[in-house]
């Protein structure tokens, strides 16, 4: 009689045990990389903001992005704030890597010079397990996607979410940094 109980309460005991873990599990496998358990939220609140470029480059900007990673436009709404700021957002979800690589082309993008301008641009995101953070206690934490100061290798981002995070595009996996350098040109656009 003891067995026949046991069982069945030791079953309910380790069911959500197992669920548990499961989920750990399943938030960062090794060898996952970001964007591999994406799947897209269309309630997301995920934006990029950017500051320095006119209507016309940042228009320009996102529709040389879709051409080039297949992307609808219609994945993007642009608007432009009072203070001159754009505002991008993503009505159907965007992927992880998208984001990262839509961040980093919207201050590094083909075919617009600078002309002197200070460009700021910072993503504003909630990091799911579609994103591999390195620690599961991040999910569902705010974070910034944006290029670090003094950026001399063109292809990484750095993701603040409390600590700081580089994420470069070789293998899009986070390493944690000491320093988040963050540029000034993006400080208040963290805020807003």
């Amino acid at each position: 009689m003891h067995v026949s109980v046991g069982i069945p309460v030791l079953i309910l005991l380790l069911v959500p045990t197992l669920f548990v873990l499961l989920q750990a599990w399943r938030a960062r496998p090794d060898g996952e990389t970001m964007g591999d358990l994406f799947q897209p939220d269309p309630k997301n609140t995920t934006r990029m903001v950017a500051r320095g470029w006119s209507r016309k480059e940042i228009e320009k900007i996102l529709s040389d992005f879709c051409k080039d990673y297949e992307i609808q436009p219609a994945d993007f709404v642009l608007s432009e704030r009072q203070d001159g700021i754009f505002e991008i957002r993503f009505p159907n979800d965007i992927e992880p890597k998208h984001l990262c690589f839509l961040v980093n082309y919207a201050v590094y993008p083909v075919g617009i010079e600078l002309g002197g301008r200070t460009i700021g641009v910072v993503a504003h995101t909630i990091l799911t397990g579609g994103v591999a953070p390195p620690d599961p206690a991040l999910i569902g934490a705010p974070a910034v996607v944006y290029v670090p100061a003094n950026d001399t290798r063109f292809d990484e981002v750095f993701i603040k979410a409390g600590l700081a995070f580089r994420v470069s595009f070789t293998n899009l996996r986070w390493q944690s940094v000491d320093d988040p350098r963050l540029p000034a040109s993006v400080v208040d656009l963290c805020a807003s």
